[in-house]
């Protein structure tokens, strides 16, 4: 059972720095949490969102839950709030998995990569033609199709690590890849990165 967690990148732009005073679920079935409360003047801090959907008694089918953020400038203590959403579809009997669902590169600078990794529970047979390593540039998607028979009554025993390799050298700004993973009969999973490519 996959708890994906979705992760955000909340950047301070004001002439202020920025407290973050409460984070709200939408409701039971996620929660929140972030790295920092303080966040400076052009400073940024992570905010992960958990969906522990699975077992809670949330229907099949697709999804939108939200987190919304209290804030206040230091300077006037007046509360603002925005929300983060995250969107999937909650599935039952899936021959694989994929964690994480997201990757936040953060910044990275220009002409250089960064390499991370995914990791993939699958059911017995499913994942052989998996490669072990895949490249992708900044601003594209990369789609692997998994071969071979997903028995949906075996277990799910079968786990591999993917490195994902993110070259760097587009133009400076912030960018989104994806990476598509289809199976027979059951798909797409894809992962979201993202990150801020600077000098």
């Amino acid at each position: 059972q996959q708890h994906p967690i979705a992760t955000f990148t909340l950047a301070n732009e004001s002439r202020l720095p920025i407290e973050i005073a409460s984070l709200i679920p939408s409701c039971g079935c996620i929660s929140a949490r972030c790295a920092s409360h303080s966040i400076p003047v052009g400073g940024e801090t992570t905010l992960q969102v958990k969906f522990e959907g699975y077992g809670s008694g949330e229907a099949v089918g697709p999804f939108g839950k939200y987190v919304s953020i209290l804030y206040k400038l230091k300077k006037n203590g007046k509360l603002h709030s925005l929300r983060a959403m995250v969107h999937g579809n909650l599935v039952s009997g899936a021959p694989f998995s994929v964690y994480p669902t997201r990757l936040n590169l953060g910044r990275v600078k220009q002409g250089t990569k960064s390499i991370e990794r995914i990791y993939l529970n699958g059911r017995h047979g499913l994942l052989e033609s998996l490669p072990m390593s895949v490249s992708i540039g900044p601003g594209k998607t990369r789609e692997i199709s998994l071969s071979g028979s997903a028995k949906l009554l075996a277990p799910m025993d079968q786990a591999l690590a993917v490195n994902v390799k993110i070259l760097t050298s587009a133009a400076l700004g912030r960018f989104q890849s994806f990476l598509k993973f289809n199976s027979p009969g059951f798909g797409p999973v894809i992962v979201r990165i993202e990150g801020r490519i600077v000098r």
